[in-house]
């Protein structure tokens, strides 16, 4: 008998074997400053798993620009930092649906995860998720 998809690979086997690119999506007022810490912590919790990550900042009418933050600059499962800046603030909640609609437009992604960049979603939480997909 042959062994069922579960049983062959489980949640973790399978990105384990075949990789997972994952879009994470933080809409920022603001606070660069713990987005960059954020996504610091998000690349040590994923190194050395098989997963590379797209960080998609959404600058909801931020006065500060993100450009007088320091990113981290050497990353390993964070490939790519990207921004999009909305001209005013829309909301959190508006600010989430645009960067949805630019994911879908502008990126190929296997997983999308919408994260507060204030901290109140952890990197742990990532690892959790991750491993339940």
């Amino acid at each position: 008998m042959q062994p069922t998809f579960d049983e062959q690979l489980n949640g973790q086997d399978l990105v384990a074997s075949m990789g997972l690119n994952l879009a994470i999506l933080m809409p920022v007022k603001d606070d660069w400053a713990s987005a960059s810490q954020l996504i610091g912590l998000i690349d040590e919790k994923l190194r050395g798993s098989n997963v590379s990550a797209t960080a998609v900042c959404v600058d909801d009418g931020s006065i500060l620009s993100w450009r007088d933050f320091a990113f981290p600059d050497s990353l390993s499962a964070v490939k790519e930092i990207r921004t999009v800046r909305l001209r005013r603030n829309l909301s959190h909640q508006r600010a989430i649906a645009i960067g949805l609609t630019y994911l879908q437009t502008n990126l190929e992604a296997d997983g999308v995860l919408v994260m507060d960049s204030d901290g109140e979603d952890t990197p742990e939480g990532v690892l959790s998720l991750v491993k339940e997909y």
